[in-house]
């Protein structure tokens, strides 16, 4: 088929990663779980034809990470169907940290356009483990919880968590109170998510 003319054009989406995790408020980059990259990754395509393209032409798209690393090639023979809009994608071998990803999209009448960039971080980095909590010095040496301190800070007590590195938004921090502390009980508290991460 001769073509007659070639447009670019932005296309106002982005690719959609099904194993990522939603980002986490205050962070615009979807998180990969580690189990995730032990396969290919399924990545999903919005519909990108107003109408169906004619029998026997073709679209095809690109997808890349960072600004120009080809990571996948498809082509969609017309008419689409959506639920064939899709690659699947090895990042087993991706680097830690930032990945941005995005798709070029070329019809079958010559006209290409590109997405946006979809934000990404991989991290199969665990944080590293700290201390012992800090506790009021009014618990004494040894520390010992007693229920005449929680009701004289409304069932609440303060702690301080030091050397622990490596905390990103998103993790979950948990803590434990042992049988000394305790003297009759025992076990771990209610975890913390970890939303702007400020370690002593």
């Amino acid at each position: 088929m001769t073509r007659q003319h070639r447009n670019d054009f932005d296309i106002d989406e982005v690719p959609t990663v099904d194993a990522a995790l939603e980002p986490i408020e205050g962070d615009q980059r979807c998180l990969m779980p580690v189990a995730a990259l032990q396969a290919p990754v399924k990545v999903s395509f919005k519909r990108w034809w107003s109408t169906p393209g004619p029998p026997g032409d073709s679209d095809q798209i690109w997808l890349y990470r960072q600004s120009n690393i080809e990571v996948g090639h498809k082509t969609f023979a017309n008419p689409v169907d959506v639920a064939d809009a899709f690659m699947m994608v090895d990042m087993g071998t991706w680097p830690d940290g930032d990945q941005q990803l995005y798709y070029r999209l070329e019809q079958y009448n010559g006209d290409t356009g590109r997405s946006r960039m979809l934000p990404l971080w991989i991290d199969r980095k665990a944080p590293l483990d700290g201390n012992a909590l800090v506790l009021p010095p009014e618990l004494g040496s040894p520390a010992t919880l007693t229920a005449r301190y929680l009701e004289a800070n409304d069932d609440r007590l303060p702690a301080a968590v030091r050397g622990v590195t490596g905390l990103l938004p998103g993790d979950t921090l948990y803590t434990y109170l042992s049988a000394q502390l305790m003297r009759h009980a025992s076990g771990a508290l209610p975890p913390l998510r970890i939303s702007s991460p400020s370690v002593c």
